[in-house]
């Protein structure tokens, strides 16, 4: 099955994917947590980057290159402007 990375902008976006996840296990890289686990049986990685393009970037490379994730979902309100 497909891993999915998950970029949240903030904490209280972030928190509810913890609170359903299960098999959770942290990894820190680069001032980012990272939370690997199963969100209704999908391996999922989920990151709080911080607000703005160049954070959401950074998170998204390191989901790219240390966890080889095969597609990204920028979650919350700014995820939905376009």
């Amino acid at each position: 099955m497909s891993l999915m990375g998950i970029i949240c902008a903030s904490d209280t976006e972030r928190d509810p994917f913890l609170k359903w996840m299960k098999q959770v296990s942290k990894t820190k890289a680069a001032v980012l947590e990272f939370y690997q686990g199963t969100l209704s049986g999908v391996p999922v990685v989920v990151v709080y980057s911080g607000v703005c393009k160049v954070s959401a970037a950074i998170a998204a490379q390191l989901l790219i290159t240390m966890f080889h994730v095969d597609g990204i979902i920028n979650s919350g309100t700014a995820g939905g402007y376009g």
